[in-house]
């Protein structure tokens, strides 16, 4: 009877030992849910690896140069982190003012060192003075284009403070003149301003309140205001109609487009320069704003690449210029020794 129990004893002992090894061998269900808890708790919820998959192919995509971005993307503004361009924001540009672009860049007297050319320059002063003139009109205030580079080589040149002036001095003076304006302040910045240098004085409180009547009336409401004798150039410089414009002085037909886009809410009867800021106008708001700066920061991209890859070639060529400078100085010391 002894023996029997031992023997049975020594049974269930080993089909203990068997069970516990079969379950060390069991993948731990528990330890698995615990660690995709604490994956939730560190960093949320937790991604399924496709997912993951896609978020790299994205960021990756980052890396991807303007022209290989499919087809279907290339009507699409182009984000500005995907422009393929090292210098690709509105910080970066005003940054290199002086140095890459401008009236006199310092790399002009460095053959070592490519720049934008006077034409690309020209292109982005009028983008950069447009996008801050539109956010300058939105907000009924000229201030922000003191945030613009003042400086030229020559010290008459225009400068992108300048022409953001001149740009915000034009939609805001049209702007008094189609009633959405109420201050007169704009109105006599425009008598002051460059578009009016060299052109008879006129009072300007006259003026501003003839001006307050509209555009088209602006000449007539002038009348016996001891200004009667400048009548006939009063509507070649503020027309009632396009054709009394005198062709010598762009800047009437500009006006009258200006107050027609303006006093019928309707900026695409604007000159197409000014298109942006007269929605920014009618609007309230620069929204319609970043079009421009769009537009800027990828001409911007597009140049600076080509300055770029021009500086690469160039140092490329002096490097294997000086590599055979080397070899052949190599070879004649070899000789000499010989």
């Amino acid at each position: 009877m002894k023996k029997i129990f031992i023997g049975v004893l020594l049974i269930l002992m080993a089909a203990l030992l068997i069970f516990q090894h079969i379950q060390s061998n069991r993948p731990n269900k528990n330890a698995s849910v615990v660690k995709q808890n604490q994956n939730i708790e560190e960093g949320g919820v937790s991604l399924p690896k496709e997912a993951s998959e896609m978020a790299n192919i994205i960021s990756n995509r980052q890396n991807i140069p303007q022209q290989q971005i499919p087809a279907d993307n290339k009507n699409q503004p182009v984000p500005e982190h995907i422009a393929g361009c090292v210098r690709n924001s509105v910080p970066d540009i005003l940054q290199d003012h002086g140095t890459v672009w401008g009236d006199s860049p310092k790399g002009y007297q460095n053959p070592r060192k490519y720049v934008f050319t006077p034409d690309e320059v020209l292109r982005i002063k009028d983008l950069l003075s447009r996008y801050y003139a539109c956010k300058a009109v939105a907000v009924r205030n000229n201030y922000i284009c003191s945030e613009l580079p003042n400086t030229s080589s020559d010290g008459k040149s225009f400068t992108p403070k300048d022409y953001c002036n001149d740009y915000y001095n034009m939609v805001s003076f049209t702007g008094f003149m189609a009633g959405r304006i109420k201050e007169d302040a704009s109105c006599r910045d425009f008598l002051t301003g460059d578009r009016m240098r060299g052109a008879p004085k006129l009072n300007p409180d006259i003026f501003c309140k003839a001006a307050s009547k509209g555009l088209p009336d602006l000449c007539e409401s002038m009348k016996g205001q001891g200004m009667d004798n400048m009548r006939e150039l009063c509507h070649s410089r503020f027309p009632s109609k396009a054709s009394d414009c005198d062709k010598s002085w762009p800047t009437c037909l500009k006006l009258d487009a200006l107050y027609k886009g303006i006093n019928k809410s309707d900026p695409s009867l604007c000159p197409p320069e000014y298109e942006e800021m007269c929605s920014a106008l009618i609007s309230g708001g620069d929204g319609v704003c970043t079009k421009l700066k769009d537009k800027l920061v990828i001409t911007y991209c597009d140049i600076y690449k080509r300055v770029q890859t021009a500086q690469d070639d160039w140092l490329k060529k002096e490097s294997e210029r000086e590599k055979m400078a080397a070899k052949k100085k190599s070879a004649k010391n070899v000789k000499e020794t010989e």
